[in-house]
């Protein structure tokens, strides 16, 4: 669970769900259509990274191809 007591499951599966859409909408170069876009995509993936970060704890990330996108 997250760090932040006032983060729900509910809402972190959200962020996940738009971090799956962010990472989709990368360029060949890993980056956005803008600058700006990428710099904001960026501080959005922090945020979302200190809400998950545990000190001294072991995650794993299993990421699944959307079969409706086929």
């Amino acid at each position: 669970m997250a760090a932040d007591p006032d983060v729900t499951q509910e809402s972190l599966t959200k962020m996940a769900k738009v971090s799956m859409g962010l990472a989709r909408q990368k360029n060949s170069h890993g980056g956005f259509v803008a600058t700006s876009d990428t710099v904001v995509a960026i501080q959005a993936l922090t945020a979302y990274a200190k809400l998950l970060y545990t000190p001294n704890s072991q995650q794993t990330v299993v990421v699944r191809k959307d079969q409706s996108s086929d």
